[in-house]
């Protein structure tokens, strides 16, 4: 299979793997930060991963980065003292 062909699930499921992967430390090879991994990421789109779900992939990253350096969302009270 290849291209479009690839159930799109599938797709997502080999980022995701890929991700996580990067993200984890094993006897051979020390866990990558999480920008190492999205650069890898970024790095296999249209080689290894379909573009299209890098593109979401990395919208997600930089929309979870963003909450976690500013954890008061939107609309929502600061309570932090």
């Amino acid at each position: 299979l290849a291209g479009d062909a690839i159930p799109a699930a599938a797709r997502l499921m080999s980022v995701v793997d890929a991700f996580d992967s990067l993200l984890a430390s094993r006897h051979y090879k020390r866990a990558a930060s999480p920008e190492e991994a999205r650069a890898a990421i970024l790095a296999g789109a249209g080689l290894q991963f379909d573009p299209r779900v890098v593109a979401a992939f990395d919208r997600a990253f930089m929309g979870l980065m963003g909450c976690l350096q500013d954890p008061v969302g939107p609309g929502e009270p600061d309570t932090r003292a």
